[in-house]
């Protein structure tokens, strides 16, 4: 039952039916009966109120995965790791979201089938990038030259990646990221490419919706 409400909690926060994603995220954690079903009972409520800007209560349940027994290279720490770096992000402190978010990357990217967490926190890793200012790029020691570099590689991957799962939003998410990065260093003539595919498929994800 645990894996049946929570597949069915995120078709509801797919489309946008975050009242009953979050009926469904509970019923996950309330059902559970071992610590992995919890987590991603955990990590699901947290989700939603991240969504509704609910940066306190999401802390509140994602503080619960802070466990010992909590394996650090497992599919629930990696999506607990990626929505603190998102609501460190809603927090106005980006310096503290990237190591974590780069940290929920870096474990997925580990994993076999850890897919759908590395390519929803690349999109946000990617795009914190390429809207950081100079001197918070500093404050990192960083630029925007490496920002853009990193940028760009964490779009193709996530480009790629949903691909694979023909995760449809994503995959336009992902082409804007390499549209914007590719203006930004020069390469037009994929700049415009790469913005084409996104209106196409922006104009294919409308449709669906």
């Amino acid at each position: 039952m645990p894996r049946t409400t929570t597949q069915v909690a995120e078709i509801y926060e797919q489309i946008g039916d975050l009242e009953n994603a979050l009926k469904y995220h509970r019923a996950t954690l309330n059902t559970a009966r071992d610590w992995e079903r919890t987590g991603f009972g955990i990590t699901g409520i947290a989700s939603v109120f991240i969504r509704r800007l609910m940066v306190d209560s999401a802390l509140v349940y994602l503080r619960r995965n802070d466990r010992p027994d909590l394996s650090r290279d497992s599919e629930v720490y990696a999506e607990t790791q990626g929505l603190l770096g998102m609501v460190h992000l809603l927090q106005g402190d980006t310096l503290s979201a990237l190591p974590v978010l780069r940290s929920s990357i870096a474990i997925s990217g580990q994993q076999e089938g850890y897919f759908v967490q590395e390519v929803r926190f690349s999109i946000v890793l990617s795009k914190t990038l390429l809207s950081a200012s100079s001197a918070l790029l500093r404050r990192a020691g960083s630029n925007h030259a490496n920002a853009d570099a990193e940028a760009a590689v964490l779009a193709q991957r996530a480009l790629e990646l949903s691909r694979r799962l023909h995760a449809l939003q994503e995959e336009r998410d992902a082409l804007l990221m390499l549209s914007t990065v590719s203006e930004r260093r020069g390469d037009l003539s994929a700049a415009l490419e790469y913005h084409k595919q996104y209106t196409a498929m922006k104009a294919s994800v409308l449709e669906i919706q």
